[in-house]
């Protein structure tokens, strides 16, 4: 009797074991993913990853999402990341950082992998003085990034910073944003009427119809974040 006790004991605490242990090595295979203002960032080769509880991402996202400067001190392993009025710089290996000149700790210090840099995602977010909420259920971290401007008739307008996915109307506006540096990854559409042949990376582009009467099914398909014509 007390060895079918025994025994029963034992299956039970199997039973109770191995779904914990399935759900855990789901979860680590789990991809984690990024979103900035409702939009998946692309954040190249190196995947984001979830480290002691803390979001770890490629430097890059801030330099190619949200137009910050990124510098590398190989010498001194250190990355520097440089905002309009933030300055957040961080040594590979070491739980410390320094914002504005001012030493923060860290809960998960940067590393390289791959060759990339990587850093905790919500420090420098908060840093900037962005949002950043976990999703457990979907397995992703939610950026909200909003930055304050005047609109043309002098008003001040909260924006979504760091605009990756803008449509272009006319060959004006697409010279406008060459000359402003912007990738040719943040334009996701183009309109017929846009000259290409000086913009060899808007060919591939989403096709949204004439700039005076664009499709707009086609212009919402690809997700923009602004749509920006010029006229005379």
């Amino acid at each position: 009797m007390k060895r079918k006790i025994c025994f029963l004991m034992i299956f039970v605490l199997l039973m109770t074991l191995f779904p914990a242990f399935g759900l855990a090595d789901t979860a680590k295979s789990q991809e984690t993913q990024v979103y900035l203002n409702g939009i998946k960032i692309n954040t190249g080769d190196v995947s984001p990853f979830i480290e002691n509880g803390r979001t770890m991402v490629p430097v890059r996202l801030f330099s190619e999402n949200l137009g910050a400067d990124v510098k590398w001190d190989d010498a001194a392993q250190t990355v520097t990341i440089q905002g309009q009025d933030v300055s957040v710089k961080l040594t590979i290996g070491k739980n410390e950082a320094v914002v504005n000149g001012k030493n923060k700790i860290l809960d998960v210090a940067p590393v390289v992998l791959s060759g990339r840099t990587i850093v905790p995602l919500r420090f420098i977010v908060e840093a900037f003085g962005a949002d950043v909420k976990w999703d457990d259920a979907a397995f992703k971290a939610v950026v909200t990034w909003n930055v304050k401007i005047k609109d043309s008739t002098g008003n001040n307008v909260t924006v979504p910073a760091g605009l990756n996915r803008i449509v272009v109307l006319n060959t004006d506006a697409a010279e406008a944003l060459r000359i402003l540096q912007i990738p040719d990854d943040f334009i996701v559409g183009v309109s017929d009427t846009v000259q290409t042949d000086p913009y060899i990376g808007l060919n591939n582009k989403q096709n949204i119809g004439k700039w005076q009467t664009p499709t707009i099914e086609k212009i919402m398909s690809v997700k923009p974040q602004a749509v920006i014509t010029y006229g005379r």
